[in-house]
């Protein structure tokens, strides 16, 4: 043990020699089947240096190096500074960033299962029982249909917008800004600004939290042209102690306001907006608590702005995605509600049952039978009552991909390049290609310690 702890305080004092110029990586051209046909393409990979991967310790140390192999709970780390390996048991880390090698577009469908799991794949066949689908990183998967929440075909689910830490550098500040303990605090009538690709349809999410007592004042901006001046334009959604609010800039009210309480300091916020169909819905810790629609405005800018507002606050997490449009609870006074849905492309909405999907059809009974080409469906979503869930297990982990969604397996080994683990969802003993993947979080069902950070934040953090 004395061995492992002085090798570790010599690594940690080496790193700052040893640091590797991200643009330095060579590159080579490997083959690869194209997620979408099958067929084999070839890829550009960038080459791995030996200190590439970082692996984060339950009690904050983090450790540059290489991934070599997982194994009977020991992950085995090495660094060419060190002649000896170290040996970590992984019960005692709580995750490895993964140097990603090979970028793949993914155009593919986007399963999301009840555990939360998103597996990509091209979809093969369903039926009553099971949904095949084939992956270019884990081939052939047959995945039980009862697990399976929603389904979005071909590239509709596209990649996250923005879903890292805030790096302050990367963005337009106003006022007193400042950055401790991975939040970025504003102080009063703070702003920070960052032109992003903001699509007509997202979902934003960030956790807020704020010094005075059950007074949150904050404004969340959205298609703003001038990220240091929110006063003309953008979708201005402003809390303002116990009323919200939806302006243009800070010019015009768009709808009417809205009286709730909220207890405590902190909050986990999330936006849905529709910018052509005019939709904002605002959602606090899970609940909607606002919706406002038909405002007569369509903004064009491409910014994102997070402002105080009279107190200090402070906002970290913030996850900025493509949203299928389907607000979560919003039955839109629909009768019907325990059965399948499809949302299709042309804006129709079909309740009934999923009965099979083969060469490209999805076979669906509505009021009558009908064949419908999958290209003409946005998204599936399943009738909860029909929901099971994977078991838990003794050495679970999670395999993060670049946009941040997760597959979960109870991991059996990792070496040279392939993960092998399994799941009620996927079947025993799937072997998977790390170069799908960004990150593994370990020790998934534990209770985050005071001031700990979430694992993705972690794995996407700088």
């Amino acid at each position: 043990m004395l061995k492992y702890i002085i090798i570790m305080c010599l690594s940690f004092s080496l790193w700052a020699e040893l640091k590797i110029d991200s643009n330095s990586h060579k590159t080579k051209k490997i083959d690869i089947p194209d997620p979408n046909t099958g067929k084999m393409v070839t890829k550009t990979a960038r080459v791995k240096n030996n200190l590439d991967d970082k692996v984060f310790l339950r009690f904050g140390d983090v450790l540059h190096g290489n991934l070599e192999s997982i194994k009977d709970g020991k992950l085995i780390w090495s660094r060419p500074d060190l002649a000896t390996d170290i040996v970590f048991t992984t019960d005692k880390l709580r995750a490895c960033s993964l140097f990603q090698t090979l970028v793949v577009e993914n155009k593919s469908s986007s399963i999301s299962l009840t555990n939360g799991d998103k597996i990509f794949g091209k979809l093969i066949s369903m039926d009553s029982e099971d949904l095949i689908i084939d992956t270019w990183y884990s081939g052939k998967l047959t995945i039980p249909k009862v697990m399976i929440t929603s389904i979005m075909p071909g590239s509709k689910d596209s990649s996250l917008i923005y879903a890292r830490k805030i790096k302050l550098s990367d963005w337009v500040k106003k006022g007193s800004v400042t950055e401790k303990g991975g939040k970025i605090n504003l102080m009063n009538n703070a702003s920070i600004g960052k032109k992003m690709k903001l699509i007509d349809k997202m979902k934003i999410d960030v956790d807020v939290t704020w010094s005075q007592q059950n007074q949150p004042y904050f404004s969340i901006n959205l298609f703003v042209n001038n990220i240091s001046n929110y006063y003309r334009d953008g979708l201005n959604i402003k809390c303002n102690g116990n009323n919200l609010y939806l302006y243009q800039g800070q010019s015009r009210t768009l709808g009417q306001n809205h009286r709730f309480r909220i207890s405590g300091l902190k909050a986990h916020v999330t936006i849905y907006v529709d910018k052509k169909s005019e939709v904002v819905a605002l959602f606090i810790d899970g609940k909607q608590v606002k919706k406002w629609t038909k405002y007569n405005y369509k903004p064009t800018g491409t910014g994102l702005m997070l402002i105080s507002q009279s107190y200090t606050t402070s906002f970290s997490r913030l996850k900025v995605r493509s949203w299928d449009g389907k607000i979560p609870g919003d039955s839109s006074g629909d009768v019907v509600v325990k059965k399948d849905t499809l949302y299709l492309s042309n804006g129709d909405k079909m309740s009934g049952e999923v009965v099979s999907y083969k060469d490209g059809k999805l076979n669906f009974k509505s009021f009558v039978d009908m064949p419908i080409p999958i290209k003409n469906i946005n998204s599936i979503q399943f009738n909860k009552e029909n929901f099971e869930r994977a078991r838990r297990n003794k050495g679970d982990v999670r395999l993060y991909y670049p946009d941040g969604a997760f597959v979960t397996i109870k991991l059996k080994s990792l070496a040279d390049g392939k993960i092998i683990g399994g799941s009620e969802n996927y079947g025993k003993d799937i072997k998977w290609s790390m170069d799908a993947f960004i990150g593994i979080e370990f020790g998934i069902y534990k209770d985050l310690g005071e001031g700990e950070e979430q694992a993705i934040d972690l794995i996407l953090g700088d």
